[in-house]
């Protein structure tokens, strides 16, 4: 959901411009400029521990990054001699943008989404670990908090500190090496060099 924010503002961004650009950027930058986790902590002392308020507040302040390279990306697309031929043809701008610029980032915007799930992983286990993930969902950050909170690091039961632990290291090093992987489809410099 954050992928599609960001990406629909940065194309709107990018290719219309103007006021829509500026108003768009300048709440990019006030969003952008948020303290997330203590505002994150915030909401869960008030509303209470959810998994629905940790995904919505991760959704609603982790757009304005996206929304700022993919803006760029389409502002060096917008003067391609293709998309001014298709404007001249008197195509309308949400044609433009999302049947012949959105082809052309989307790999860009793949990668981005691949990259973007380990830090929602993280965020959310070390919530858990400090209390405040959703008590009715098991989950590793909760494994790892009723381990130090019963005392099981200081008696020796590695089994509940080492197997969750593993598990976030091992799920965030997996999105991090796809995203690694796609790197030569969204960077054509790397894909020559092969």
């Amino acid at each position: 959901m954050e992928t599609a924010i960001g990406v629909t503002l940065g194309l709107t961004s990018g290719y219309i411009g103007g006021r829509t650009d500026l108003f768009i950027q300048r709440a990019a930058d006030i969003v952008a400029n948020v303290p997330v986790l203590p505002l994150l902590i915030f909401m869960l002392f008030i509303i209470g521990p959810s998994l629905f308020v940790i995904i919505f507040v991760l959704i609603a302040f982790s757009w304005p990054g996206l929304t700022i390279q993919i803006r760029a990306m389409v502002l060096h697309m917008r003067t391609n001699a293709l998309v001014e031929a298709i404007q001249s043809l008197g195509s309308s701008h949400s044609r433009v943008m999302f049947r012949h610029i959105l082809p052309q980032i989307a790999p860009y915007v793949v990668s981005r989404l691949i990259f973007a799930a380990p830090s929602a992983i993280l965020a959310e286990a070390g919530l858990s670990f400090l209390g405040l993930g959703d008590p009715s969902i098991p989950t590793w950050g909760q494994i790892l908090e009723a381990g130090f909170r019963t005392g099981g690091v200081y008696v020796g039961y590695w089994w509940w500190i080492v197997p969750p632990g593993l598990l976030i290291v091992l799920t965030a090093l997996t999105f991090m090496l796809l995203s690694l992987g796609l790197e030569p489809v969204v960077n054509p410099r790397l894909r020559r060099g092969q």
